[in-house]
């Protein structure tokens, strides 16, 4: 039997990507007549308890409560919940929160909401920490751009595209920009150098403003069976250097532990961070 690479290839990252957006929620910003798309969130779960990941700059009180999900039927549902945010340092030559941090442990009214509406939370064991990333690891992003996301007024009716990209890691040191390595995952995002995985056709990929909390995938297994581990969540897009910053998933799992779940079994890199 002929075998086609190039197909299998994309039947993989296709399967890849659809669990991954199982997992991933796009969140909003809702109005009385718009609903604006605002950034995103991972959906794991532990020990019978349910959280959303994302950033500081998605979940923070500049924007609570008015952070929404839409349900199967594009009704919104409020986060509701425990929350914790990352807060900018008070130096005054720190101009910035690098690790981005925003955590809420959702209600199970608001968990079950996600789950009647077809998300699935993440198992522990499909997350991954001190992962050091190579040149040659293959990751991968799916998420929902702001630019893919249009609500018709008039119909009610939403439409989005999601951007599912394979990446190749950067393995430099950042900690000049504020993003050492110990902390932070880094992708290149040459936004018009990708190639469409069949046909090697160069496409341009989409700014990823509105991907901002959601994760940073490693494809793991041979190469026409991957399967995606969580290993950070997206924070930052350089456009001058065509990078992507993510704070790794050992920050998070260390204030869940800290702050929401002690059994946790989770022992690492234990952040210092000005917690609310």
């Amino acid at each position: 039997m002929i075998k086609y690479p190039n197909n299998q290839k994309r039947i993989t990252a296709i399967k890849s990507a659809n669990e991954i957006l199982h997992s991933t929620s796009q969140l909003f910003l809702i109005s009385k007549r718009e609903k604006k798309p605002h950034g995103c969130g991972v959906l794991i779960t532990y020990n019978s308890k349910y959280y959303c990941l994302s950033n500081s700059h998605v979940l923070n009180r500049e924007k609570f409560p008015e952070v929404f999900v839409l349900d199967d039927s594009y009704q919104p549902v409020l986060l509701e919940g425990g929350l914790m945010y990352s807060e900018k340092n008070l130096d005054p030559d720190y101009h910035s929160d690098n690790f981005d941090v925003g955590i809420m442990e959702l209600t199970a009214q608001v968990a079950q909401k996600f789950i009647a509406s077809g998300y699935t939370f993440l198992e522990f064991s499909k997350i991954e920490t001190n992962v050091s990333l190579l040149r040659n690891s293959v990751t991968m992003i799916a998420a929902y751009p702001a630019n893919k996301t249009k609500f018709n007024i008039k119909t009610k009716e939403l439409k989005f595209n999601p951007q599912i990209i394979r990446t190749i890691p950067s393995i430099k040191d950042y900690s000049s920009l504020g993003f050492p390595i110990a902390f932070h995952h880094v992708i290149e995002y040459p936004r018009k150098s990708f190639r469409e995985t069949s046909t090697g056709t160069k496409i341009t990929a989409a700014l990823p403003h509105g991907m901002s909390g959601s994760g940073l995938w490693i494809l793991v297994g041979e190469s026409e069976d991957y399967r995606p581990i969580l290993i950070g969540i997206l924070s930052e897009y350089h456009d001058n250097r065509s990078l992507i910053f993510s704070t790794k998933i050992d920050i998070y799992l260390s204030i869940i532990k800290q702050l929401f779940d002690t059994t946790l079994p989770y022992e690492g890199i234990v952040a210092k961070l000005e917690i609310n």
